[in-house]
């Protein structure tokens, strides 16, 4: 018989997370920069402005080195895989 496992959400992040770590540490800056570019901090609250920036940028990040994972012609070195 084969024996089928299915990986938890969690577990399908943190290895997306692991897989892209170097690239999303190289191209946070530019994200966070744009964020703040666009002057949001002035409409939301202080305190929690932080932990937005961190779910946004990571999440930004991921789905930028996700793309460039998928594009045929960069090659895997660039995205840091």
């Amino acid at each position: 018989s084969i024996m089928v496992t299915k990986e938890s959400p969690i577990t399908r992040i943190v290895t997306h997370v692991s897989r892209y770590s170097y690239t999303i540490y190289l191209i946070h800056i530019p994200f966070i920069y744009l964020l703040y570019t666009i002057r949001w901090e002035t409409i939301i609250p202080l305190p929690i402005i932080p932990v937005i920036t961190t779910v946004i940028v990571l999440f930004s990040s991921s789905i930028f080195c996700f793309i460039l994972d998928k594009c045929p012609f960069i090659p895997n070195k660039w995205v840091g895989i």
